[in-house]
């Protein structure tokens, strides 16, 4: 679990953050959000045009951006959730998922040089 701070506004607010699945190569995340009243899981992925959002208890699928854009990815979001909550998620999509992507990659280089060294020169 990871705790982040959304802000909004001169607004924050702390968010617990579980992750249940990642694959980063295959762009797919489960997580876990919850904070400040609202609890989602989300389902975050990649398709052959682009990425997606899915919360499947309320039934809900969007289309995203990039992970580093917000605006319209909260755009996206708020049409099918309060304001308030499309922002928590947002806050997660630019800021937990990125961090998920870079420990990822620093884990898959540490294993390729270990694998590397492992062999006789």
């Amino acid at each position: 679990m990871k705790e982040i701070v959304c802000k909004f506004g001169k607004e924050s607010w702390k968010v617990i953050v579980q992750t249940l699945k990642t694959d980063v190569r295959e762009d797919f995340y489960e997580l876990i959000v919850s904070g400040d009243g609202s609890c989602f899981h989300l389902i975050i992925g990649t398709h052959a045009y682009g990425k997606f959002l899915c919360i499947p208890k309320l039934g809900i699928c969007c289309e995203l951006d990039s992970f580093y854009y917000s605006v319209c990815n909260r755009l996206n979001i708020s049409r099918f959730l309060p304001e308030r909550d499309a922002e928590t998620i947002t806050c997660v999509l630019t800021t937990f998922i990125p961090f998920i992507q870079d420990y990822e990659a620093r884990k898959y280089q540490d294993s390729f040089r270990k694998s590397e060294a492992s062999f006789p020169s």
